[in-house]
């Protein structure tokens, strides 16, 4: 999955979580948390700030 600052249009980070490529993408009402479904069938739900924090680094 590709994060994305919107506002500067830039690349920020790669989060691989999938053997193949990711079908569906939810974020949690409350922002914590990212759900992906792919297509080598599994369901990841990953707490946002681990994302967050592969970016800062």
């Amino acid at each position: 999955m590709n994060v994305w600052d919107t506002l500067k249009a830039e690349q920020l980070s790669v989060y691989y979580a999938h053997d193949n490529r990711i079908s569906c993408l939810e974020v949690s009402p409350d922002g914590t948390s990212v759900g992906t479904g792919s297509w080598d069938n599994t369901l990841r739900v990953s707490p946002f700030k681990k994302l967050v924090e592969q970016v800062e680094t």
